[in-house]
Formats: structure tokens, sequence, C-alpha cells
């Protein structure tokens, strides 16, 4: 199986919590997955400790922003500090398995077709998450539901959820997704990868899973 160079970008606004519980079902997964994925977390508050991130979680790089500010921009801080060749933006408040982001990265890499792909994002009772998973001639999040019961890997999707969106670096710097004024909304990221003649799609054999509580954590099954 081809070794993808993966950078994990996530960023914590007030949940220290549920930050640190990303972190470990990421590390729990590694015992049943290839992937060893750089874990960039662009920490808005000021209490994930550098020094003891360090020594807890040495594989996790903490970028420490001057302000406070908005998801995306938070994404693009992370991306400027990454070295994968693949960029996996996702919520800290979801339980990753590395076992789905193989998956996500082999379809990826298979289907060239498409500039932007994103997990089925799920609740933790598996009930679909969020519906920007529609298909490009609908709105209904059941577009999904059916399609999960199809033989289809991928479908594509009016735009990618910005919890959850997969791309490769060439991609990115090719469609100019770092340039400032490209870079403000998933939506300006669909426009562009669009015009540069890539699709934007959903891989129903990848699954990420919604954090409810703070007390209550699942990870896939294995």
């Amino acid at each position: 199986m081809k070794k993808f160079d993966l950078s994990i970008v996530a960023s914590n606004y007030d949940s220290v919590a549920s930050t640190l519980r990303f972190i470990d079902c990421i590390n729990i997964s590694k015992n049943f997955s290839i992937l060893d994925p750089e874990i960039i977390i662009v920490d808005f508050t000021s209490e994930l400790d550098p020094s003891e991130m360090a020594q807890v979680h040495p594989q996790v790089k903490l970028v420490k922003p001057q302000e406070k500010r908005g998801f995306t921009d938070g994404n693009r801080m992370g991306i400027e500090e990454s070295s994968g060749d693949y960029l996996f933006m996702v919520s800290n408040l979801a339980v990753v398995n590395l076992l789905d982001l193989e998956e996500l990265l082999i379809q990826y890499d298979t289907c060239a077709e498409y500039g932007i792909l994103s997990p089925v994002f799920k609740n933790e009772d598996r009930s679909v998450h969020h519906m920007a998973f529609a298909a490009v001639h609908s709105s209904n999040r059941n577009v999904l539901i059916n399609a999960e019961r199809s033989c289809e890997k991928i479908i594509e999707t009016i735009y990618p959820y910005d919890e959850t969106m997969l791309i490769s670096k060439s991609y990115l710097k090719e469609a100019d997704l770092m340039n400032g004024s490209n870079f403000r909304h998933e939506l300006d990221w669909v426009d562009q990868i669009r015009k540069s003649g890539w699709k934007v799609g959903v891989c129903l054999s990848s699954e990420v899973i919604k954090q409810e509580t703070e007390s209550m954590v699942k990870v896939s099954n294995y």
C-alpha cells in the first residue's frame, strides 16, 4: 500500500478537553493503521501549554496565534506550518479513526478528478450530522443516506464541509487556495477548485464521528 505523508490540522477555541481527546483518538488508532500523521493544533486559547504538549504528545505541533480568528483562518495557519503532502482539515470535536483516513486517502489518490474529498461526518449514533454532502442537484441529506446503500464510494457535492476536508498540497498550490482573497470560506475553495478543473466530493466508505458530549467519546469500530 502507498505510504501517505499526511498532516492533520485542527483548531482549538474553548474546548481543551475535546482537543486532547481528539489527539488521543488518533493515537489509539495508530495501533491499527499504517498512517503516522503530523498533527497540528491551532490554539486560540491560552490553555494548551507548548512545553507540556511537547512532553505528552511530541508528534503534535502547537500553533499559538496572537489573536482569535475564524475556522478558515485557523486552517490557513495550520497549513502554513504543515509538512505533509496531503492535508486533512477537521474539527477538534471529531473522533478520527486513521483507518477511515486511509480509505479516504486511497479513494482520493485513485480518483484524481477530485480536488477536495470529505468523509461522511456522523453523530455518535451514526446518523448523518451534516447535510453539505448532498449531490449537486439537491440539498437534502437523504441523498447521502440513500447513496450509502448503493455501491458508489464517492458522490459529487455542492460544497465540502470545512470541518472535514482532504486536499493534496499540490492541488492547494495549483488552485492558489493560500491566496488571502481565495481563502475566506469553503465556498471560495470550491469555486477555485472547480475553476482549476477538479470536482468536490464525499467518500461514502470513510467516516468521522462528532463528539456529542464531554463525557463520552466513541472511536469507530476496528
